[in-house]
């Protein structure tokens, strides 16, 4: 899958679950959520405050 593709699926993702839509989330959260907890981790500096906001 080219980065093209892969930004197209996310940009898929995000617009369905602006419209609510629970699945779109759920595949965000499976897809992005390991970065999300990394950068959460490096600006904050505590996993504890990292996991709350992740």
């Amino acid at each position: 899958m080219t980065m093209d593709e892969k930004e197209a699926i996310a940009k898929e993702a995000i617009a369905h679950c602006l419209q609510g839509k629970l699945e779109a989330f759920k595949f965000i959260v499976e897809a992005y959520g390991n970065q999300m907890m990394a950068l959460a981790l490096s600006l904050l500096q505590n996993r504890q405050d990292a996991e709350d906001v992740c």
